[in-house]
Parts: structure tokens; C-alpha cells; sequence
């Protein structure tokens, strides 16, 4: 018996093989499984950093991770943290959505930078 026999003659019409799952429909879970559209927001937010933040802040902070809509930013002192946390963090928030979107980034959540 021939693989193009058994495949069309003894398998049910629901399982043969013609028009099947469109491949866009098996990569695109499995792309936003690997984060890379987060990867390359992360991406754009280094390249962007400097002119978003002003050049005072952005020497003292790096984007982390961005997940959900929740950016991780590291900063690179506890004073900083503290005064960017007590004075800072709305109006960062407001200059990050304004370029970068309210939907790409809903929230920043400011941490000491574990590299330093």
C-alpha cells in the first residue's frame, strides 16, 4: 500500500492532511511564546532611552524587562531609586507612553539595577 493510498483511503475525512491548520496559526503562539516582539520593544527603548527620559536620568537608569505591559527599570543607586521613585516615576511613565504607547507601556516598576 502507498503512503498517498493509506493517507487518502484509510484515514477520515476530519484527519487527512488537505487544507489542514494554516501554518500562521501554529508560528504566531509560538513566536509570542519566545517574547520577541517584548525582546524587541526592549530593544527600541535602549535606542530610544537618552531622548525619552533626558540625559540626567537615562546616565543613572536602563530599561530591564517588559512584560504585560510592565516595565522593569533599573537604576543604577539607592538615592537615585529613592528620589526618581518619590518625584519621578509619573512623569517617566508619561514621557515612556507618550513614546513608546499607553498600550506597549501600561506601568514602570523602578528596582536597583542588579548589575551594580
Amino acid at each position: 500500500m502507498s503512503y498517498t493510498r493509506h493517507r487518502q483511503g484509510n484515514l477520515p475525512a476530519s484527519r487527512q492532511l488537505d487544507g489542514g491548520i494554516p501554518l500562521s496559526k501554529l508560528i504566531a503562539p509560538f513566536l509570542k511564546s519566545l517574547r520577541l516582539e517584548e525582546t524587541r520593544d526592549v530593544n527600541d527603548l535602549q535606542d530610544r532611552w537618552e531622548a525619552t527620559l533626558g540625559k540626567a536620568v537615562a546616565a543613572h537608569t536602563r530599561p530591564g524587562a517588559l512584560q504585560n505591559g510592565e516595565l522593569v527599570v533599573y537604576v543604577d543607586s539607592s538615592p537615585w531609586l529613592s528620589e526618581l521613585k518619590r518625584y519621578a516615576a509619573r512623569e517617566m511613565l508619561a514621557n515612556l507612553q507618550k513614546n513608546f504607547g499607553k498600550e506597549r507601556i501600561r506601568s514602570v516598576r523602578l528596582q536597583m539595577d542588579p548589575g551594580s
